[in-house]
């Protein structure tokens, strides 16, 4: 990244790539010439986008108020992620000096941070709200701690800092807009160009110009926010010789309050789309805004607002997504799109005819979107947007809705029905032969019945299709309709039953709320040190984190924040694209080799245009597939007591189960990174590596080459995360890269981009749990069994360790009265998959995985026993 890499501001972290995790988070001070406004946005670096008249600030050494609040409030642990939400908060503060809570939490919606946890980040930026106390200013609730009776033998605190101490925020000491760039906004507009080793890029300065360069070249990619193109560009191998930005041009970033609805240029950004229909849903009347709200709705949970910010609507649509959190909802509200090309100007409605095909639209290769016209909803009209995601905020779609009824004045008869829908289909559709069968139908109990029959016939998805999850999926679509058709119910309000229409029942209504996030209320106690305790005496003590005014600074220098040597060369690994085949590769990421460039763009390209010829082989991928053909590492683990046949030749009742656990990945927000400098000397060899295991790297390398470990030297200075990832996994990147600069005699660097981390690294096991519970009528358990089985991978790295402490956490609190237990086998089994880890540390799932095996052993003996609702007695 230019940011990093070209002006040396550390600050700025490469954490995902594609604006997920907020790391790179940086502020953009921008003189918007339209509404004669400077407006300060939350961004995210570009890495193949150069700036367009816009200020990257990065004020971390001097934003002390914000970097003190985090550091003493124990919100940076690792801190990888901490400048970037240092950013974001400052962001925030120059727009609105004193926020809520509910602003500062979403404020926080694009950042992640992977260890600290978010409760001190916010406990600490909290003091910034107006309404910010300890309980998130409900200290007049009979709950808040203040109001708890107090234990005069211990002195506890909610807080471990006091917020009297920090500097106050005083706005008018923030850097001004620079006056030099100011000076510029009565500057005609001119064209942009600039010339690239395989790509032109292009910034228009007017509509006729625009359309020009796409006559010239159709071809020719337009490109606003980047949101979508540089993923393309960067996780997808696409290239795009000649790409032309329209965001200075007026016409694309107008809005007009036309009579129909209003009418959006489609390079205005999404949180400007966001604060204009909030304002006319504050403004219109309540039966014109169904369809804005809708888009609110959707807009609530797109993204964050580093993406929000950059990504404009025209945008949104032209990808043609198939899993869009908006095109359904523009389809079911019949949006008007208006495309223009040099010569031509039409305007089409957004039905299901406007994506032809997988990431198709009915635009010529020549022709742009102008604008959209989101309508005014009418009387008798309503309108809903749903989205179902792994997790509710900045995640993709499984299945999105955008739905749409309108009825015959004063009735309750459908005059026009839309129910369009994401995820379902290779594009957005529409479910056109439902919808049409229920024209003229009365909004009731049979009208439910025969939509949700025609969505289940008509929205079919084969059980192999892209992104899985098939009956959950085709579930959602009735769910959605369910909810839509219940909300409606309540609009109508509707009490009887003459009007041949449905009536809402009581226990329903809660399914028609919107999900609504509560300000975060909680708090921690701590212990006070007793007073009288000696200065000098640090016990119990809430110190900082030493570091944690650098990593919030953005001044701290992780591994790959080392600047660049002279002579530098970069490595990227080249990876098996097979589960097993000749070339002995035995997963899917398995490393093949790795290529050396001068730069790491170009080093990427390189490990692309590898061309790998396998001869496949047979592949065990699950975990039943293994132990069908008997494919384990030895030893076995057992641990046994007592007599398991007795135990259950004597139960009156025997139950048995099996239970399947999925893995986890690690997830640090710094992904694997290693530099190694030559030094020249008989095998010297320096490595900066960001890994947990010094020795194994120290001793990789030294065997690798051939040396003594004492020539070889590993430095750690700060990791941002490990969490047992970077135990031994690291040793496949530093091993490579130190070959590397052994062969070349210098300086080599490699920084896995995420999608090749979470690929060649590995995770935490998958578990298979195969149990069997014998116990009495009483309730006693006199006799358990339990087969382990984990998903070990390729190797056995450290899996041996890790079905050793399932063991134990299965068996440490099962009591036995009589009879006997036998946690079984303990069978890892091998897999054509990157071998899995165990994992270290507070919060061990290991140990999880073994508490709800027997959790579900004993939930499921309290089922079948007749007094199930005693607990099994242990």
């Amino acid at each position: 990244m230019y940011a990093q890499a070209g002006v040396g501001l550390s600050g700025t972290k490469l954490g995902c790539g594609e604006g997920g995790c907020g790391a790179c988070t940086v502020m953009l001070s921008k003189y918007d010439r339209f509404q004669n406004k400077i407006w300060k946005i939350q961004d995210k670096v570009h890495e193949s986008q150069p700036p367009s008249g816009k200020r990257v600030s990065e004020y971390f050494t001097t934003l002390k108020d914000h970097k003190e609040r985090i550091a003493k409030s124990h919100g940076s642990q690792c801190g990888f992620c901490t400048p970037g939400i240092v950013m974001s908060m400052y962001t925030l503060l120059r727009n609105q000096p004193e926020p809520t809570i509910e602003e500062i939490e979403d404020a926080f919606q694009g950042n992640l941070c992977r260890c600290t946890g978010y409760r001190p980040i916010l406990q600490g930026f909290r003091t910034f709200a107006r309404d910010g106390g300890c309980c998130g200013g409900r200290g007049n609730d009979l709950n808040c701690c203040m109001n708890q009776k107090t234990d005069h033998k211990i002195t506890l605190s909610p807080s471990l800092f006091n917020p009297e101490e920090f500097t106050p925020l005083d706005p008018t000491q923030e850097p001004i807009f620079p006056p030099e760039l100011l000076r510029l906004k009565d500057t005609p507009q001119k064209q942009l160009r600039f010339e690239g080793e395989r790509v032109t890029w292009i910034q228009a300065s007017t509509l006729q110009e625009l359309l020009d360069l796409k006559a010239q070249d159709p071809e020719a990619k337009l490109v606003v926010g980047n949101t979508e193109i540089g993923i393309e560009m960067k996780f997808k191998n696409m290239l795009f010789p000649k790409m032309v930005c329209p965001a200075w041009i007026p016409e694309l970033n107008s809005v007009e309050h036309g009579p129909e609805g209003i009418s959006f240029g489609a390079s205005c950004p999404l949180s400007f789309v966001e604060k204009t229909l909030l304002d006319a849903v504050a403004n219109l009347p309540a039966h014109q805004t169904e369809v804005f709200k809708g888009v609110l709705e959707q807009l609530r949970w797109f993204a964050g607002k580093q993406v929000k910010s950059v990504a404009s609507i025209g945008g949104n649509i032209i990808t043609a997504s198939p899993i869009s959190d908006l095109n359904p909802v523009f389809m079911a509200s019949g949006a008007k799109l208006t495309i223009v090309s040099t010569g031509t100007r039409r305007t089409v409605r957004m039905d299901h005819t406007f994506f032809p095909a997988y990431r198709k639209t009915l635009l010529a290769p020549e022709e742009i979107l102008l604008s959209i016209e989101i309508p005014y909803s009418r009387e008798g009209e309503y309108f809903s947007a749903f989205k179902q995601a792994s997790r509710r905020e900045d995640d993709i779609a499984k299945v999105t809705s955008g739905m749409r009824v309108l009825f015959n004045p004063g009735t309750a008869q459908v005059k026009e029905l839309a129910l369009c829908y994401g995820g379902m289909h290779d594009r957005t559709v529409s479910a056109l032969k439902t919808t049409r069968k229920q024209i003229s139908n009365f909004w009731n109990e049979e009208l439910l019945q025969n939509v949700c029959a025609g969505l289940a016939e008509e929205l079919s998805l084969a059980p192999d299709a892209p992104g899985g999850m098939v009956e959950f999926r085709r579930t959602l679509t009735l769910s959605f309709f369910f909810k839509f058709y219940l909300t409606v119910l309540q609009k109508l309000g509707i009490q009887n039953s003459k009007d041949k229409c449905g009536k809402l029942d009581p226990t329903h209504a809660s399914a028609t709320l919107l999900f609504q996030k509560d300000p975060p209320a909680n708090v921690q106690l701590f212990q006070e040190v007793p007073k009288g305790q000696c200065e000098e005496d640090m016990v119990g003590r809430p110190l900082p984190h030493l570091a944690a005014a650098m990593q919030a600074s953005g001044e701290a220098v992780y591994c790959d924040d080392i600047p660049r040597y002279e002579n530098e060369l970069s490595l990227r690994l080249v990876t098996s694209t097979r589960a097993h085949a000749k070339i002995k590769v035995t997963c899917i990421g398995h490393i093949i080799g790795a290529v050396v460039t001068d730069t790491r763009e170009h080093a990427q390209r390189a490990a692309q245009a590898v061309r790998i010829t396998y001869e496949d082989l047979p592949a065990i991928i699950t975990i039943e597939d293994a132990i069908a053909k008997d494919s384990f590492y030895e030893p076995e683990l057992k641990i046994e007591k007592g007599n398991l046949t007795k135990g259950f030749s004597e139960a009156d009742n025997i139950v048995s189960g099996e239970l399947y656990i999925g893995g986890q990945e690690h997830f640090y927000l710094e992904t694997h990174c290693t530099i190694a400098v030559p030094k020249g000397e008989a095998g010297e060899m320096e490595l900066f590596v960001s890994t947990q295991n010094t020795t194994k790297t120290q001793s990789f390398v030294a065997n690798m080459l051939g040396v003594p470990a004492n020539r070889i030297l590993v430095r750690v200075k700060r990791m941002g995360g490990g969490f047992g990832g970077k135990e031994t996994r690291s040793t496949v990147v530093s091993t490579a890269v130190a070959l590397a600069a052994y062969k070349t005699g210098r300086p080599v660097r490699c920084m896995l981009d995420r999608d090749e981390d979470m690929l060649i690294t590995g995770g935490r096991h998958p578990f298979l749990a195969r149990y069997k519970v014998g116990f009495m009528k009483t309730g006693r358990v006199v006799a358990l069994k339990v087969e382990h089985y984990s998903n070990a991978g390729n190797t056995l790295d450290l899996s041996q360790s890790a079905g050793a402490l399932v063991h134990v956490y299965t068996d440490g609190s099962v009591l036995l009265i009589h009879g006997g237990t036998e946690m079984g086998q303990g069978l890892h089994t091998k897999m054509v998959q990157v071998s899995s880890l165990h994992m270290e540390g507070r919060g061990c799932p290991l140990r999880h995985h073994g508490i709800h095996v027997r959790e579900d052993a004993m939930s499921k003996c309290a089922a079948a026993h007749l007094r199930s609702r005693s607990q099994p007695q242990l």
